[in-house]
């Protein structure tokens, strides 16, 4: 199965990047931002067949912001995982500036190859920055969500948007453009949970308290979270995925 995999992403002409036991120290493993980025992590060699987490979306999956990709949520979230027992793999999928129909047309069909058993989702960002019509990205996000419901039995969880307008990277915008970014994200919102709640995928709620408007919790950017930031967001996945192996186990 492996050797097929491998030859399927040739294909793409990406790049495989095989972390043994993980990042070391503060490297962060040179991955292009390509729609063909894929990071495995095995936490252990064993006779059986490994657990796989892939994780979908933009520059998040990548820790963008942080000092190092094991500072991100992802790889907070595999670490937790790891502490479940047993041997892991971690796909990280995601590339700085996906949108939804990037993630249909290139992560999805990666994800699908791995046959995951966990498989977090964050995206819209992009999609609200770049125009994108709320009509377009609710009908993708329902034949992403339809395909992975119906095509995996993996755990999987999505976050929603925290209120963009409020972050610091919106605080050089006019009121107007402001303005314009809260409607955006409220229509995202909304079709999010209406899609989700159709295929009955947990939703991770990013718009409540501070965590996402802080200052205190982003890089220099004001776009992507911290290491701080990226722990609290991993919290927050947690919880859900947590109470969603609970559930489904």
């Amino acid at each position: 199965m492996w050797t097929r995999l491998l030859r399927w992403l040739r294909a793409w002409g990406g790049v495989l990047l095989t972390l043994v036991g993980g990042c070391r120290g503060d490297e962060r493993p040179r991955i292009p931002p390509k729609p063909n980025a894929v990071v495995v992590d095995r936490t252990a060699r064993a006779q059986k067949e490994p657990r796989r987490y892939a994780a979908l979306g933009a520059s998040d999956t990548q820790a963008e912001g942080a000092g190092s990709l094991r500072e991100g949520y992802v790889f907070r979230l595999f670490d937790r995982l790891a502490a479940q027992g047993g041997s892991w793999e971690l796909y990280i999928l995601g590339w700085g500036g996906a949108r939804l129909s990037d993630i249909l047309r290139w992560q999805l069909p990666a994800a699908l190859a791995v046959r995951p058993e966990v498989i977090t989702l964050w995206t819209g960002g992009n999609d609200v920055i770049k125009g994108v019509a709320p009509e377009e990205f609710a009908a993708d996000l329902d034949r992403l969500l339809r395909t992975l419901r119906t095509e995996t039995r993996a755990h999987l969880v999505l976050a929603n948007l925290p209120e963009m307008h409020r972050q610091p990277f919106a605080a050089g915008k006019s009121a107007q453009e402001r303005a314009q970014l809260q409607e955006r994200v409220k229509a995202f919102n909304a079709l999010i949970e209406r899609v989700a709640a159709r295929y009955r995928v947990p939703v991770v709620d990013l718009t409540a308290g501070e965590l996402m408007y802080d200052p205190a919790n982003f890089s220099p950017d004001g776009i992507h979270p911290n290491a701080q930031g990226y722990a609290g967001i991993a919290a927050r996945f947690w919880q859900v995925l947590e109470q969603e192996m609970s559930d489904r186990d």
